[in-house]
């Protein structure tokens, strides 16, 4: 799982709130159903043991998401929806490839999100956009 995606959990001081960075490592995320469910074991137990959560997904280092392997990870993620309502505040993808935007975009709108979410370029608009959500 390391070679596609890493995970760490950091406090967000000023607010005193959670941030869990999961960053794609690699530039075509290829792989089988073995790891998109032990990325999503992972994510489950951050999810499962974190309240008040925000999420950066950062995948700029991606060049290339297969479409069957992004429909299947957003499946397999609609099973943390409840857990997801109740702990995560927002989540953001940090991204600058627009082939991958639209295919997300188009998945959103079968897989709406539960939680406020937005795309954005850099880090800094992700943060802007966590405390925005923590101040509401």
């Amino acid at each position: 799982m390391d070679k596609f995606v890493t995970m760490k959990l950091k406090n967000h001081t000023k607010y005193n709130k959670k941030i869990l960075f999961v960053s794609v490592v690699c530039s075509d995320f290829v792989c089988n159903k073995s790891i998109i469910d032990e990325i999503a074991n992972q994510y489950e137990e951050y999810l499962k043991n974190n309240t008040e959560l925000s999420v950066i997904l950062d995948a700029r280092t991606l060049n290339f998401l297969n479409p069957k392997i992004a429909w299947e990870g957003a499946n397999v993620l609609c099973r943390f929806n409840t857990l997801a309502k109740s702990n995560v505040l927002s989540s953001c993808l940090v991204i600058n490839n627009k082939n991958i935007v639209n295919l997300i975009n188009m998945i959103i709108k079968v897989h709406p999100l539960v939680v406020p979410f937005k795309i954005v370029k850099t880090n800094e608009e992700a943060l802007a956009f966590f405390t925005e959500n923590i101040k509401t």
